[in-house]
Formats: structure tokens, sequence, C-alpha cells
């Protein structure tokens, strides 16, 4: 099961898998630039066209990762920065 949650704190949230827990939180200065404040106001570092040049990127990334490893009928789950394949893939 799959939970999406929002903490209004400093975003992050104490989660465990397996026993182990640890922090987790935005993904650093990129999840940043597109950060929406509680009360929809926009966050310090808020920069919408690099936010979204970053991610645009790095989904161009993950579909020639997937082009170039013939991998286009193996995919499970397509990520913002990677992708579940049913397939080994040597790097």
């Amino acid at each position: 099961m799959v939970y999406c949650i929002t903490v209004q704190d400093n975003h992050t949230v104490l989660a465990g898998r397996n026993g182990k827990f640890e922090y987790i939180g935005q993904s650093g200065m990129w999840g940043r630039t597109l950060q929406v404040d509680f009360g929809e106001t926009a966050g310090e570092y808020f920069n919408s066209v690099w936010g979204c040049e970053v991610e645009v990127g790095t989904r161009l990334e993950v579909a020639r990762f997937i082009l170039d490893n013939n991998l286009i009928d193996h995919v499970i789950h397509i990520a913002v920065d990677g992708v579940l394949v049913d397939k080994e893939v040597v790097l």
C-alpha cells in the first residue's frame, strides 16, 4: 500500500521499512524550487522555470535510458528519476 502524506513543519517525515527507520523528505534544492507552502504561498526558493527544466531534463534522461536499453516492453513503473523494469540491465 502507498500513502501520500503532507507534513507542515519542515517537509520531512520519519518513515520505515523492514524495521529500519529514517527521515525522508523533499529532494534537496530541486524539490524546493517547486515548493508551495501551506496557504498556497511560494516557498523561499520557488523558481518554477528552473524546477520544470530540471524535472523535464531528468524525465528525458529516463526515457533515453529506456530506449537505449531496449526496455520499452519491460517497464513496470516510471518515476521522476528512475524506472522499474522486469529485465536485467548491465550498467
